[in-house]
């Protein structure tokens, strides 16, 4: 009977390490659950920043182009009524100097001056 007794302990001990092997391995897998969760909350929130963060950058796009259509809408109508401007003295030079009929050389000076701003004008555009 010392045997049978004997064999029932060490059954029961191995029945008890092995319950308590499945309770720590239980634990363990538990834990791991909880830390694929958190990665998943992680990623879950990472896209939403992303999201996030490419709406503000549209926004300030649509901004900047705003604000480069308003400045180059500003600068063609200055650069109009320059090149306007400009047009207008030529022909007001035209007109003084066949009214005038004041020397041909200084005409064709002024001419040339008007000619090469005109270009410059032109080329900065």
């Amino acid at each position: 009977m010392n045997k049978n007794h004997i064999l029932i302990l060490l059954i029961g001990l191995v029945f008890v390490g092995l319950v308590i092997s499945n309770l720590f391995m239980f634990k363990k897998t538990l834990e791991l659950n909880e830390q694929i969760n958190r990665i998943y909350d992680l990623e879950a929130e990472l896209s939403t920043l992303k999201i996030e963060q490419q709406n503000e950058i549209s926004k300030l796009n649509r901004g900047h182009q705003e604000e480069i259509n308003l400045l180059t809408n500003e600068f063609t109508e200055k650069y109009e009524v320059v090149e306007k401007a400009l047009n207008a003295f030529i022909y007001e030079l035209d007109e003084f100097y066949v009214n005038k009929h004041i020397l041909e050389k200084d005409y064709l000076e002024q001419k040339a001056k008007l000619a090469e701003i005109k270009e410059t004008l032109e080329s900065g555009n």
